[in-house]
Formats: C-alpha cells, sequence, structure tokens
C-alpha cells in the first residue's frame, strides 16, 4: 500500500524549507559581521553558513525532494526564488570580503608592509610563486 500524500509543508519539502531559511539567517548573520567589523562574528557566520549549505546540499540530494522540485507549485516556485535570494546575498557577501581585502592591501602597501604571497588562489591553485620561494639556505 502506497503512502498518502503529504503536503508540502510536510515530510522532505518541510525540511528543505527550514534548510534554506537556515541558509538565509546565516547569510544574514554573515552581512551583520561585516558591517559591524567583528571578524570573530563573521567567522562563526562563515561557518554557520558552510554547515548549513552542507545540510541543504545533503537534502538536495533526496530523490524526493528532487521530484519536488520539478514540480510548478507554488511552494516550489517560492523556495525556488528564496534561493536566488540566497545565491545574489550570497555573492554580494563575498564581493564585500573581496573589497575590504583589497582596501586593507592598500593601506598596509601605504605604510610600507609587502604582503606576503598567496599560498592558493581562489581557485584553489598554487601560484608559481609560492612555489618556487626559497625556504633557506643550507
Amino acid at each position: 500500500m502506497s503512502e498518502p500524500a503529504r503536503p508540502l509543508t510536510q515530510g522532505p519539502m518541510a525540511r528543505l524549507l527550514a534548510a534554506v531559511e537556515a541558509v538565509a539567517a546565516a547569510l544574514e548573520d554573515e552581512a551583520e559581521a561585516i558591517v559591524a567589523g567583528q571578524p570573530e562574528q563573521l567567522l562563526q557566520a562563515v561557518s554557520a553558513k558552510a554547515k548549513c549549505l552542507r545540510d541543504l546540499e545533503t537534502l538536495a540530494r533526496d530523490p524526493r525532494v528532487a521530484a519536488l522540485m520539478r514540480s510548478d507549485d507554488d511552494d516550489v516556485q517560492r523556495l525556488i526564488e528564496r534561493l536566488r535570494d540566497c545565491e545574489q546575498r550570497n555573492l554580494a557577501t563575498g564581493s564585500a570580503i573581496v573589497m575590504a581585502r583589497r582596501d586593507n592591501e592598500v593601506l598596509l602597501r601605504a605604510i610600507g608592509h609587502q604582503p606576503e604571497p598567496a599560498a592558493y588562489t581562489p581557485r584553489g591553485a598554487a601560484p608559481a610563486a609560492a612555489m618556487a620561494r626559497t625556504l633557506g639556505k643550507a
């Protein structure tokens, strides 16, 4: 006997909605930390966001969720719109972090500090200069 259909506010869709709202809340915390200039709070928010995104990705792999996401239901369409909003907020927050880092680098150079070369690029590759560094002389 098959299980009766559940409304979208129950089961996998309810968990998916909660996961998306958790991501949205983490993004809000991240933005607040940036505005307040609180690096410790920012690190906590980034960590919380990463956990929320992992949870969301796990839910998205559920075949029942994948089937729901292909429907034209109004709740699903609102969820997709909320996901797009989260994506835009994440991009804006990331841009703000990059701009702040660049501002810091400019200020440090202005006072004579040469920043150390990055160990990795934003895409995770090691720059050639980092690999060719002399660590010491014998």
